[in-house]
């Protein structure tokens, strides 16, 4: 996309997420209301009112997308101002402006369906759906740059990809769960207020997170010039993927606290929280780590040596994304409780903090600053975070340190040690060796952290895959 798009057309694509991220405030937390009252309602075999809430949260969801699209198309004229976007090219922002309001509102009705599996609690139908969607929209974004789109092609093909995904995703639910209904059938202003109340904690949780991790595009675009926002980007996009991995594990967290705490089992909460906190922070490490130190490498062979300076970029947002590892599992876990209000003055303060160190440090530091300022906030709200979950969920620190903690940081040394061997002794300079490279340190780092007792189930789990493994080679061996 960089090499046929140009750099300001692939930061106006850059600018896509951020845009879509704020035109998503509108959902105003219903989307995580869903997810909670489906699962407690299934719990208890309320069947009638998860479909009430269902159908009252598609109602809702659609009016507010109606109010992005017409919002979007009110502030599209004032973004290439305000970004500096050159005046050959102020056309275009305006129409990717509006096809990302109306992206937004096409997406918050079709969220409704995700939110009723993750309710269900069938993560792997949510996977195979979503993996597939994304495969079809990188072969969408392919096709349209091979025939020559520019990117106003590429962000209108992807939106009708959103009304395709929505039938697999609702024969899902029907599949699952046959006795609850999906659709605006039963649709009620009671419920409405229900979802809106849990969810205006929610909200302000979300507008945080947005100003926190979405906010770093608009402050270097309106500062120094959407042309940097290109290798900015790039770097966020590569950092991002440890924390996508991590995220499989915590996304199961707010259903099942839903469920554990309508069935008043507090012991069996603390236990899901420590095992939720170790997973999510040591999948996040053992893939991050490899990332910080191929990160110049891996930028210099993936797109070219002018974008591998960012390599301090990666670096940093990485290092921020270990502190989203941290706080994920402490926010899903209260969301399902229904503990989560007080969180919402910790993340409005680190989005501020954030916001307000970006505009300090853009000028003398640049796109690094921006960084600097993601990772400091991020950190900040991690240390009031955490302490508050373990107090609502009455465990020790220290329980946490050897449960969790230990696992975690052991490992980390000779991880690095592994890696940063690799990188100066061998030096590879392919995707496919960089990638093995990695593998290398991560699997150094999995067999120390497999080897603590707290990891025993994990362990178990390891041991069960390599097990299955070989009954499939063997079948392979014999059928041949």
């Amino acid at each position: 996309m960089l090499s046929r798009l140009g750099t300001t057309q692939f930061s106006l694509w850059a600018l896509v997420a951020p845009l879509a991220a704020y035109g998503s405030l509108l959902n105003l937390g219903v989307g995580s209301a869903l997810i909670k009252y489906v699962a407690e309602y299934r719990a208890r075999g309320e069947n009638d009112e998860a479909s009430e809430v269902i159908a009252t949260g598609l109602a809702l969801y659609c009016a507010l997308g109606a109010v992005a699209i017409v919002t979007g198309v009110i502030l599209a004229p004032f973004v290439p101002s305000l970004l500096h976007v050159p005046a050959s090219q102020h056309h275009t922002a305006t129409v990717v402006t509006i096809l990302a309001a109306v992206g937004v509102g096409v997406e918050l009705p079709a969220t409704t369906s995700f939110s009723v599996l993750q309710g269900l609690a069938r993560y792997d139908l949510i996977n195979v759906i979503a993996s597939l969607a994304i495969v079809s929209i990188g072969l969408c974004i392919a096709t349209v740059l091979l025939l020559g789109g520019n990117v106003i092609a590429v962000v209108a093909s992807i939106i009708p990809l959103t009304f395709i995904w929505q039938v697999p995703a609702i024969w899902a639910i029907h599949r699952t769960a046959p006795e609850i209904r999906f659709g605006f059938r039963g649709a009620r202003l009671r419920r409405a207020r229900h979802l809106t109340s849990f969810g205006s904690a929610m909200f302000g949780i979300q507008v945080s997170n947005v100003v926190n991790l979405q906010t770093d595009e608009f402050v270097i675009g309106a500062a120094i010039g959407v042309r940097h926002i290109a290798p900015y980007s790039v770097a966020r996009r590569l950092a991002t993927l440890p924390g996508q991995l991590a995220a499989q594990f915590v996304a199961v967290l707010l259903p099942v606290a839903s469920q554990l705490q309508a069935e008043g089992d507090g012991g069996l909460l603390a236990s899901v929280f420590v095992a939720g906190m170790r997973l999510s922070t040591g999948l996040y490490v053992a893939v991050g780590g490899g990332l910080i130190v191929f990160a110049h490498p891996f930028l210099a062979v993936w797109v070219g040596h002018g974008v591998a300076r960012s390599a301090d970029i990666v670096v940093l947002l990485t290092l921020a994304g270990l502190s989203q590892a941290l706080l994920a599992p402490a926010t899903q876990m209260l969301q399902g409780m229904s503990r989560h209000r007080p969180l919402v003055a910790f993340a409005l303060g680190a989005g501020l903090l954030n916001l307000a160190l970006s505009i300090a440090l853009v000028g003398p530091l640049g796109v690094a600053g921006v960084a600097g300022a993601t990772l400091i906030a991020t950190a900040v709200q991690a240390l009031f975070v955490v302490p508050f979950a373990l107090r609502v969920l009455g465990i020790r620190a220290t329980q946490l340190a050897r449960e969790a903690g230990l696992p975690v940081i052991a490992p980390v040394i000779p991880m690095a040690a592994v890696l940063v061997a690799i990188r100066e002794w061998i030096a590879p300079a392919t995707v496919p060796w960089i990638a093995l490279s990695g593998i290398a340190g991560a699997a150094v780092y999995a067999a120390i952290y497999l080897s603590f007792p707290a990891a025993a189930r994990e362990r178990g789990a390891a041991l069960g895959l390599v097990r299955a493994a070989r009954r499939l080679l063997r079948g392979a061996g014999g059928s041949r």
